[in-house]
């Protein structure tokens, strides 16, 4: 199956700007299936979520992809997202729908996917096919653990602010997302 795109989920970078190794991971991955010809863009999905930095992840992981060989006019970013939600979101009204890209390649951390999925389906909505694919994370069981119990509150998190919101339904989404943003925000800062 061909796929309309392949979107790669960026984490804090650095100070200086620079990926993690956990991201790196996450475009390297990414770049399996663009190399194979499974889908012939590459949306770089992350904001300005480091003060210290002024790049955003998006654009970090856009020098990443270029540096590993894949043509600029392949990549897209979407800088506007702060969080999970506000990566399907801002993905899926900048680029999904104007382009009618349906059939879609999201990568992330392992840990990341079951939050990942449950936000991209409410989101999306039935008209999209997801393969969610995980890349693996070269960290110690104690981090994996500290980052799946981080997880599992972001997931009840993000699970309350989407509820009774139709699958889909992206006006009821960016109202609600935007009502939330100034909350989210600095618990993202603090919990990451």
């Amino acid at each position: 199956m061909e796929y309309d795109s392949i979107i790669v989920h960026g984490q804090k970078v650095k100070d200086n700007g620079s990926l993690n190794e956990a991201v790196k991971g996450r475009i390297d991955t990414s770049l399996d299936f663009y190399f194979e010809g499974e889908a012939p863009v590459l949306i770089c999905s992350g904001g300005y979520t480091n003060p210290r930095a002024n790049v955003s992840e998006a654009a970090s992981m856009r020098n990443y992809a270029l540096h590993k060989g894949v043509d600029e006019k392949s990549i897209f970013l979407e800088e506007k997202s702060k969080e999970t939600i506000g990566n399907a979101f801002f993905t899926k009204v900048s680029y999904l729908e104007p382009n009618r890209w349906q059939k879609n390649i999201v990568v992330s951390s392992d840990w990341h996917l079951p939050r990942l999925g449950m936000v991209f389906e409410r989101v999306l909505g039935e008209n999209y096919y997801t393969k969610l694919v995980g890349s693996r994370d070269d960290i110690t069981e104690d981090e994996l653990k500290k980052l799946k119990q981080k997880e599992k509150f972001w997931y009840h998190l993000d699970n309350l602010i989407l509820l009774g919101i139709e699958s889909g339904d992206d006006t009821s989404v960016g109202k609600r997302l935007s009502r939330f943003h100034s909350f989210i925000e600095p618990l993202h800062y603090l919990l990451v």
